[in-house]
């Protein structure tokens, strides 16, 4: 099954690639533009869902490894919102974090758990209704 993913993966990489090639072009009009744009959302939208089916597979079959290291979970979620942080504004959206002052380091897979925060935040935002916020809370209770 990896194998196909493969196949899949480098052409669209290949696509990617393009698409930001030819964004760099100067002499490109407003429709131009925002399809490249749209275009450099799909591919980066298809390899997260390449991404996702991959680590299911892993999953179902047992492989899933866990790379588990201290870090802070306020660098996180302000790592997050960076990666975020067009989104949100294209949106209007409000997001609003309350960390613990004292929220102590955690251990655990931060890769893994910033890219299911991501995936939460990134839903949250594009099906926020207009006026609400977007609460993050990070404690220890």
């Amino acid at each position: 099954m990896s194998f196909l993913f493969h196949e899949v993966r480098v052409p669209l990489n290949s696509v990617s690639l393009g698409v930001h090639v030819l964004a760099e072009e100067r002499n490109l009009s407003v429709t131009q533009l925002e399809t490249l744009e749209m275009m450099k959302e799909a591919t980066t939208f298809m390899g997260s869902t390449l991404n996702d089916v991959l680590s299911i597979q892993k999953m179902e079959e047992g492989k899933q490894e866990l790379h588990c290291e201290p870090f802070m979970i306020y660098d996180l979620i302000h790592s997050v919102l960076l990666s975020l942080h067009g989104n949100i504004k294209a949106k209007g959206a409000v997001v609003e974090v309350s960390v613990q002052d004292l929220m102590p380091q955690v251990i655990g897979d931060r890769f893994k758990l910033e890219h299911v925060l991501a995936n939460l935040l990134s839903n949250a935002v594009k099906f926020l209704p207009e006026g609400k916020k977007v609460k993050i809370t990070a404690n220890t209770s």
